[in-house]
């Protein structure tokens, strides 16, 4: 009968005891959890700075060689270099969006929402470029001359 215990003898834990591995996945998941806290953190960091660009980009475009601005004020410098910022935090995020997409115990859709800031801040590139590229004088003579029906 002693042959058939179904109960584990207790043990102190030892330094050297490579049976208990209850610890070990917790601190995995621990670990885990307080990364995806601070990917979230720059997550939204870098959200914000797009945010902020977008509120503080002179609205400029060109006339004939010439620059004219819209809207007047020194680039101060942190807006010198938010650009070099947000992409950094964008692309430290979306690189641990590889990290997180087959890892066990984070949800499925978290490597999805880590991709965010990064497409966020493309298209923001993408449309300020398009914007800042339109000739408005050109498009000022094409405007109907007449007023009322």
């Amino acid at each position: 009968m002693s042959s058939a215990r179904l109960r584990k003898v207790f043990r102190y834990p030892s330094g050297d005891d490579k049976d208990d591995e209850m610890p070990d996945e917790l601190d995995e998941e621990a670990s885990s959890s307080s990364q995806m806290q601070l990917i979230s953190l720059l997550a939204i960091s870098s959200l914000g700075c797009t945010a902020y660009v977008l509120l503080s980009a002179p609205t400029t475009h060109e006339t004939r060689g010439k620059t004219v601005p819209t809207t007047s004020g020194p680039q101060t410098p942190p807006r010198a270099y938010i650009d070099y910022v947000n992409g950094g935090l964008s692309l430290l995020v979306g690189s641990n969006a590889l990290y997180f997409k087959g890892k066990k115990g984070v949800d499925d859709g978290f490597w999805l929402l880590c991709m965010l800031p990064g497409v966020v801040l493309f298209v923001t590139i993408l449309a300020r470029h398009t914007m800042l590229s339109v000739d408005i004088e050109s498009l000022e003579k094409l405007k109907y001359p007449y007023k009322g029906a």
